[in-house]
């Protein structure tokens, strides 16, 4: 019994100090969000498209109050090479912290089954992201740039 007493102190003292350190905090939005300059900011680019050469894609952010973590937007998508009119869409966006703790643009977070969501990359990159925020493997570019 001697013989198993330092090592049970050792496991009891283990717990003990693991029931002592609080449990990480889950942020639910980016501390600081990307400044918007005027209250908006406009990214374009061109995102694959299964049966055409590609979508022209406008993203327009913009902020009720300039520095708040979400607001309004804008998404046009144009497709190329095909006679048909942009397909506009507006509604609500919002920041939330992805799998790694990267900020995360939600259009249209209320809406889980039309929701849409960007990675911000850096301050002039947003990336399309899948429906559960995980990035897409692909050769094709995801990435809509800021108009200055």
């Amino acid at each position: 019994m001697k013989k198993y007493l330092p090592t049970a102190l050792l496991v009891l003292f283990g717990l003990i100090v693991l029931a002592l350190v609080p449990p990480p905090e889950r942020l639910t939005q980016v501390s600081e969000p990307i400044p918007v300059e005027g209250g908006q900011q406009v990214y374009e680019g061109v995102l694959p498209c299964a049966d055409c050469p590609g979508i022209q894609t406008r993203l327009t952010l913009t902020n009720a109050i300039t520095g708040a973590s979400g607001g309004t937007y804008e998404l046009s998508l144009t497709y190329l090479e095909r006679d048909v009119e942009p397909v506009v869409s507006q509604g609500e966006w919002e920041y939330e912290l992805g799998n790694l703790e990267t900020p995360i643009i939600v259009l249209d977070p209320n809406q889980p089954e039309i929701s849409q969501r960007y990675l911000l990359v850096d301050e002039t990159t947003l990336r399309l992201l899948d429906r559960d925020g995980n990035e897409i493997e692909t050769q094709a570019s995801l990435d809509l740039k800021l108009v200055p």
